[in-house]
């Protein structure tokens, strides 16, 4: 009688990414330090940067009091960005 062996598939090991987020510079401070060189694209700048999750990064985010329109993004292994959220956050005081 023959053996019968069972054949399994390597499981997909995921790209190790890291969490970031970004908060809109307000147009009145791009015009101090940028004079007549701001443009109208918004500007973002980091606040959040080298978390594990993206409720490491919520919360980084809530603690250094980002504020106004927030961009948060996921960055691949392979230095790709993917931007999850782009809102108005209120942190829970």
């Amino acid at each position: 009688m023959p053996e019968e062996t069972t054949v399994t598939k390597p499981r997909k090991k995921k790209a190790a990414a890291r969490w970031a987020m970004f908060e809109q510079v307000p147009v009145e401070e791009l015009k101090e330090t940028m004079g007549e060189q701001a443009g109208e694209e918004p500007l973002f700048r980091i606040v959040v940067d080298n978390c594990k999750s993206e409720k490491a990064a919520r919360e980084a985010g809530s603690e250094c009091k980002a504020s106004g329109r927030v961009l948060l993004v996921c960055i691949h292994k392979d230095g790709v960005a993917t931007p999850k959220t782009q809102t108005e956050i209120v942190w829970k005081k």
